[in-house]
């Protein structure tokens, strides 16, 4: 029979299933962070207030452009933390390498609370501006880079795990290091943003008249140009998870490969998802090692008895269901 995909399954995510949400999501982040900034070299460079420095906050251009960054931002934190929820779902239905430990669902959890508290925090210092709410969009933005930096760690040391039981896994070695330059990277737009806020605060005489541009130019304008790249790692942590969510096209119900060679791509998923580490009835044989039947390539074959009482039993029931490989409900408990 001809492998012939149908209409259906060319037009579900055009061939990226689930992976279409961190794309979009990174696109609709970017299209914010450049429509912005091209508004504001269209614009001659201005200066929205009298104190600031040569360079303006990617906020206050937001603010200059209200309507604008609402819609973006908003849109970009929903799709941001979806990437993230869909991430926690597919791992856990099996759809693509799940959680083997309990120290991987517990990162999970965590990355998905502090992703969830930045894109709230997202939505609203679009929605309170840095002109008629500085407080309040200042404390929301603070909260929003942490969060995401919390987030992007969490994420990369479940990642991480995951490499050590699928080693053979190249996209997920790609969204590990991927991840690790994002945080770090994130981590140090942070510190020079705070450095240089904290520097300008202490030059500023206490009875300005409004033109401390003068006093800390350089130090405002160092600043600004951190929360702008703050603003393209958030664009790429999304795109990462673009990465992590494209297996799952291969154990969709829907999926028909295209050759033999998508074919046998599909099969090796399916297969690893179905088969690996499956805690035998008895527990671990003498040595801590076990392996079931012919293990697919980036598949886990092996469990250390140091590990063994930490496993998660990739077929035990979860939400009152037995779940298969695809993570369909097979049986009912």
């Amino acid at each position: 029979m001809a492998l012939v995909p149908n209409f259906r399954t060319k037009f579900w995510g055009l061939g990226l299933s689930w992976a279409w949400i961190p794309l979009f999501g990174f696109l609709v982040a970017a299209a914010m962070i450049l429509s912005l900034l091209i508004i504001w070299l269209a614009q001659g460079h201005p200066r929205y207030k009298p104190d600031e420095a040569t360079i303006v906050y990617i906020s206050d251009v937001g603010a200059a452009n209200h309507a604008l960054f609402i819609v973006l931002g908003t849109i970009s934190a929903i799709l941001y933390f979806w990437s993230l929820w869909m991430d926690y779902r597919l791992r856990h239905s099996q759809r693509i390498a799940s959680r083997l430990r309990r120290f991987e669902s517990w990162m999970s959890g965590i990355a998905v609370l502090a992703g969830f508290i930045s894109a709230v925090c997202l939505i609203l210092l679009t929605i309170f501006d840095a002109f008629n709410h500085e407080s309040t969009h200042w404390a929301c933005a603070i909260i929003f880079f942490i969060a995401l930096v919390v987030s992007g760690i969490f994420n990369m040391a479940e990642i991480g795990g995951l490499y050590k039981d699928y080693p053979e896994d190249r996209l997920m070695r790609g969204s590990f290091i991927m991840k690790l330059i994002i945080v770090i990277l994130a981590v140090i737009f942070i510190i020079i943003f705070a450095a240089m806020q904290g520097r300008c605060s202490a030059k500023t005489p206490a009875n300005s008249d409004g033109s401390d541009y003068i006093y800390c130019n350089a130090e405002a304008g160092t600043a600004a140009v951190a929360e702008w790249l703050l603003g393209a790692v958030f664009c790429f942590y999304v795109l990462s998870f673009v990465l992590d969510l494209y297996p799952a096209k291969y154990t969709s119900r829907h999926h028909v490969p295209h050759n033999a060679a998508s074919a046998a791509k599909a099969r090796n998923y399916q297969n690893g998802n179905v088969e690996m580490n499956r805690v035998p009835p008895g527990g671990l044989p003498p040595g801590g090692a076990f392996t079931h039947g012919s293990a697919s390539p980036g598949y886990p074959s092996q469990v250390s008895a140091a590990d063994a009482g930490d496993v998660i039993d990739p077929m035990a029931p979860r939400n009152g269901r037995i779940q298969n490989g695809y993570g369909d409900a097979t049986t009912m408990v």
